[in-house]
This record gives structure tokens, C-alpha cells and sequence, in this order.
């Protein structure tokens, strides 16, 4: 029954949708992330200033804290700051503090919003929901996943008439990951419309850490192709193809389709995907995904798994050890400009090896309440694993805002993260799961 009345939903949409002019923020990395958009009304045209204070719950330790937070406009840029300090019977948590760079990750994004139809897209602050191309090689990409140790990084796009740039870095000091994407059209000057749409890309990432003796630098690219094979009204049925190689590894492809809509009847973003990817030995699709910065060449997740936590093992499936399974990738998103968004995304892997993935986004404002919730998970098997409890490739982000009375607000943040160990060999990190929980009441002022 719920799925017929799902079919009968977008159904209705594709008979009634009507064509209707893009959406003006391009769709790269955090381009169009709600939690980032302005809303046009008068209420939010203010800058505001946080003012917060409670407890910090990280691990199995209790602390105080203090947060300061400002949303700061100016011409056409827009800018968050957040700044926490925790103390406990034990002083200051060092992390808030023990080195400069702790400044810089102040900056929860800087933005330039250009003019409504502007095709440029440029922000400075943590990388999250970063996406090349179809997503063979960088998948939901992030440098917070462990907080502690985020870094600010920088992404950008330029759309031109016939070709797009992008490109990002993880880190402002060029030393972690870096990416960038070509896409043009070769046949725009042909009459037949759905050659005209054909879009051509390459993408290239490649990570300048600092990496272990005899190992090899994670050098990656991919071509795809793509073609709008039906259209009806706003909507449009675009298959795709894109073969993708890791140097010194192994090659993949990935096929699939994509069924969405940039801008329906000026109100929301559509989008279903379903895809196949065929991987070869020492290949594994969107390896540069969430987990990333924890684990690859020179970083690496432990579970403990003494009674005494005295014994560890490693939690993921180094590249190398691919053993060229395939898999089955689905997608769906709803994104209600600036007010509202789902986006699940499951990539169900077949063989011995636990590598399914499944990302979930969910986001709401209203007037009074705004709710931001993503999940990352990562060494699952089928769909059903998804319900078992949170392991050690596991990343959370939960916030909530909400507004008691006046200017008084009740704030509350929980986050799985990772921290980082005490290495037992010079240049891998090693790092374990970390919760957070922090209730903070507050006043948010207006300007």
C-alpha cells in the first residue's frame, strides 16, 4: 500500500510538473545545505548572536561549558562563528585549546552568495556532503568526522555555458585531500535535444598527507558520461556511466540513473538514483567518503575487543585488500529550499566483505524550532544491518534549537565523532569512537 502511494505521488508530480527556471545555488559539496541558506523574511534577514552555557558530556565525563555563536552578514557574504570552552574538576578540555589552529576552527563556513542567478559557488569552513560527479570516488566527503581534529577547507564552482569547474581541498594548509572536477558539453550545437544534453566529466582527488615509508600517495580519477534521455516538465531521466581508477590499485565502473528534478515549481529539489557498480580487485567506490580522515593510509579506526580493553583490531578494510565485490546503489532526496530535507542514501555491497554504506540527512526549520540530523555509517552488509546497534564506523551529528519564550532558547547537541590515540607507530593515526552530549540554554540576540 505505501509503496503504490508512493507511485501514484510521483506519478501526479511528472503529469502536472510544468518547466521551470534552475534553482540559482549549484548543487556541489554544501551548495544547496539548508542549514547554510538564508531564508528570505524579514526574521532571519538579522545577524544573531548565541549566548549559551551547560554541560558537556564527552565519553564518560562530565564538564561545563560555554558557547558563543554568531551568524554574521555583510554585503554578500555570510559567515557562522562557533566558539565552545569546557572545564571540568580536572581544568580546561585541552582539545578546545591546545593548539592555533583551534582559531581557525571558529569558522563554521563562510559563504559568498553571489546574485540570484550567479553561476559561482565559493565557501571557506569544514568540508561535509562532498560529492564529485557521480560520486565513484569522493562520496559524502567530510573533515569533521573527527571534531576534535576538523579542518577548514575550501570548495568551489564555476558554471559556465557549455562547461562547470569545481574543486575543494579538506584543509586552507594544502596538506590532506584534494579534488577537482571538469564537465563540458560536446554537442550543444546540435538540434536533437537529448545529444545536445550530453555532459562529459573527469575528476581527480589525491591526498598530500604525509604518508608511512613504501606507501603508496591515494591518486584517483574517473571519466563519466551523461545524457537526459527523457524529460517531462521539470523533470528529466538522465542514465550515466563513469569507469574510475586508483593508481597502483585497481579500476571500477558504475552505471546508473538518475530520475530528479533541480527545480520543481519553484519550491523543491527531487531526486531518485539507482545505480550498479562493478568493482575490480583493490577497488572500493567512494573510498574518499565520510570515514576518510580515519581511516586509510595513515590513519586507521580501532575497536577494542579484550574484556579489559587490552586487545584492539583494526575496524576497516584497507584499499589494498579489496576484494572486487559489487554493488547495488540506491538514493532518494527531497530538499524544500531553506526549510526542509531527506536524503537517504543506501549502497548495499555483495560479497564477504562488510562494506555497505547508508547516509542519512534530515533537516526542518520553522519559526520557532529548527531540528539538523545526519547519520554516516559505514562496514554494514545488507539493509537490515542498518537497524543493528551503532559500530565503530559510525558518525552522528543531532542539533536542536527552540525557542522557549522571547529571546531565551533551549540549544541541545549529540555527536559520535572519533579521538584520536596514542600512536604505536610514528606516522599513523589511530583513532576511537567518541559520544557526545551537550544540553545548553541561552538567549539569542538579534541585530
Amino acid at each position: 500500500m505505501v509503496l503504490r502511494t508512493i507511485g501514484l505521488f510521483l506519478l501526479c508530480i511528472l503529469l502536472q510538473a510544468r518547466y521551470s527556471i534552475a534553482q540559482p545555488r549549484p548543487f556541489f559539496g554544501s551548495g544547496d545545505a539548508p542549514d547554510e541558506q538564508v531564508r528570505e523574511v524579514r526574521w532571519n534577514e538579522t545577524q544573531n548572536l548565541d549566548m549559551m552555557g551547560g554541560l558537556s558530556l564527552i565519553g564518560a565525563q562530565w564538564r561545563t561549558a560555554g558557547n558563543l555563536s554568531a551568524q554574521i552578514r555583510t554585503g554578500p557574504f555570510i559567515a557562522h562563528l562557533n566558539a565552545t570552552l569546557r572545564a571540568g574538576i580536572y581544568g580546561t578540555y585541552r582539545p578546545d585549546v591546545n593548539e592555533s589552529y583551534d582559531l581557525l576552527r571558529v569558522l563554521s563556513y563562510l559563504r559568498f552568495n553571489a546574485a540570484s542567478r550567479s553561476r559561482m559557488y565559493f565557501r571557506v569552513g569544514p568540508i561535509r556532503r562532498m560529492r564529485l560527479g557521480t560520486g565513484h570516488l569522493v562520496d559524502f566527503f567530510s573533515s569533521k568526522v573527527a571534531w576534535d581534529a576538523r579542518t577548514v577547507g575550501t570548495e568551489m564552482m564555476w558554471q559556465g555555458g557549455s562547461w562547470e569547474i569545481a574543486a575543494f581541498t579538506d584543509n586552507v594548509l594544502f596538506d590532506g585531500i584534494i579534488g577537482g572536477r571538469f564537465a563540458f558539453s560536446p554537442l550543444l550545437r546540435l538540434r536533437n535535444a537529448r545529444l545536445r544534453s550530453l555532459r562529459l566529466g573527469i575528476n581527480y582527488v589525491r591526498d598530500l598527507a604525509a604518508l608511512p615509508d613504501s606507501t603508496h600517495r591515494l591518486q584517483a580519477m574517473n571519466v563519466e558520461a551523461r545524457l537526459d534521455a527523457l524529460r517531462s516538465g521539470a523533470f528529466f531521466f538522465s542514465p550515466f556511466a563513469s569507469w574510475g581508477r586508483v593508481r597502483h590499485q585497481g579500476t571500477g565502473v558504475f552505471v546508473g540513473a538518475d530520475l530528479f528534478s533541480n527545480n520543481f515549481i519553484d519550491l523543491a529539489r527531487l531526486k531518485l538514483r539507482i545505480g550498479f557498480q562493478f568493482n575490480g580487485h583493490r577497488f572500493i567506490p567512494g573510498y574518499v567518503g565520510t570515514f576518510y580522515p580515519v581511516q586509510n593510509a595513515h590513519a586507521q579506526v580501532e575497536r577494542f575487543s579484550g574484556p579489559d580493553g587490552d586487545q584492539s583490531e583494526v575496524a576497516v578494510i584497507e584499499l589494498e585488500n579489496g576484494k572486487g565485490d559489487n554493488t547495488f546503489v540506491t538514493e532518494f532526496r527531497v530538499l524544500i529550499f531553506n526549510s526542509f530535507e531527506f536524503w537517504m542514501a543506501f549502497n548495499r555491497t555483495y560479497g564477504d566483505q562488510a562494506l555497505s554504506t547508508f547516509h542519512l540527512r534530515l533537516f526542518l526549520r520553522t519559526r520557532r524550532f529548527r531540528l539538523l540530523f545526519s547519520q554516516d555509517r559505514g562496514g554494514l552488509g545488507s539493509i537490515f544491518t542498518v537497524f543493528n546497534n551503532v559500530g565503530n564506523l559510525s558518525a552522528l551529528d543531532f542539533q536542536t534549537d527552540y525557542r522557549v519564550v522571547g529571546q531565551l532558547w533551549v540549544f541541545v547537541r549529540a555527536r559520535y565523532s572519533y579521538e584520536r590515540i596514542a600512536d604505536s607507530e610514528p606516522r599513523v593515526k589511530r583513532f576511537l569512537v567518541q559520544r557526545r552530549f551537550e544540553p545548553f540554554t541561552g538567549f539569542r540576540l538579534s541585530f
